[in-house]
């Protein structure tokens, strides 16, 4: 498997996850700390509009040199989106460009046109499955 330019065979890749008020320094931090990946959480980056959110995906990416993961994640799948479905998707794929891989989770409903779209660009997709009353 491959996600932007780290290839991940046999030894396990470190994700740091990049959600707070200040998402350009943690990503500089964690990769200091030794990320190989940052999973940008959309939804949990206090940021409203889709420029905005671009705007911290192309800094990030050009500061950090560390390939992307984006996730806008649903209050029901563990993180903080509260807005309508659509408009959660739009967010998610009007980075598609900046970001290396796009997760999405296996329940949502747009899942397969997300796929779609996603691998037309040539990114790597992440299907989610996220169960909180069991641990594997």
């Amino acid at each position: 498997m491959q996600i932007g330019t780290l290839k991940i065979k046999n030894k396990p890749a470190i994700v740091a996850s990049i959600g707070s008020n200040k998402p350009i320094e943690t990503a500089l931090l964690a990769k200091k700390l030794g990320a190989d990946l940052l999973e940008i959480r959309i939804d949990l980056l206090q940021k409203d509009t889709a420029n905005e959110i671009r705007g911290i995906f192309g800094s990030i990416k050009n500061a950090g040199k560390l390939p992307i993961i984006a996730t806008n994640r649903r209050k029901e799948e563990g993180g903080s989106w509260k807005g309508k479905e659509k408009d959660r998707i739009e967010l998610l794929l009007s980075v598609l460009n900046l970001a290396d891989a796009i997760d999405i989770e296996l329940k949502a409903e747009s899942k397969d046109s997300v796929i779609k779209e996603v691998k037309s660009a040539n990114k790597t997709i992440i299907v989610s499955f996220h169960d909180f009353s069991n641990t594997p």
